[in-house]
């Protein structure tokens, strides 16, 4: 980062660790630990410029598999709809190519949902959707199949 930028990653992490559990695996259920390359993925992904603007609108992240990258995402998903206070009413979009696909990030994000006692009490969680309990914004299940998304006010994607 240079002088006239600033990330407020470390908040969006904060937000994590406190809210989000590991939905699977080994620890599952326990309070979600980032790891060192998600923390700094996380500071790079929301660094803005001198003007306050994200510095990047588009994030691709390759990893092989088994390395956390699925609950990283749904994680940031969840921070998207419940944690920033920069979105009143985010559309996040959770999608693939196939029904399969697209649940492998849905189901993390609804079983942090169900684990977490603070996402439980805040969030009402449906089949292909996920709404915080106020009634502003969502998370949605979409694969390929289900059509198009054109003209649609989505404030965040995420395609595995």
């Amino acid at each position: 980062m240079t002088a006239d930028q600033y990330s407020w990653g470390d908040t969006v992490c904060e937000w994590i660790e406190d809210y989000c559990v590991f939905p699977s695996g080994e620890w599952i259920g326990q309070p979600f630990r980032l790891l060192p390359w998600q923390r700094k993925y996380i500071e790079d992904l929301f660094t803005t410029d001198e003007h306050g603007t994200l510095r990047y609108r588009w994030s691709l992240l390759g990893i092989p598999k088994k390395n956390g990258k699925s609950t990283l995402i749904a994680a940031l998903a969840l921070y998207h709809l419940l944690g920033d206070p920069d979105e009143p009413d985010p559309w996040v979009v959770v999608s693939a190519a196939s029904d399969k696909q697209a649940d492998i990030v849905f189901d993390a994000v609804r079983r942090m949902c169900e684990m977490s006692p603070r996402l439980s009490n805040e969030t009402l969680r449906y089949r292909w959707e996920i709404r915080p309990k106020d009634g502003k914004g969502k998370i949605e299940r979409v694969a390929a199949s289900a059509g198009k998304l054109d003209g649609k006010n989505i404030s965040m994607l995420i395609v595995d």
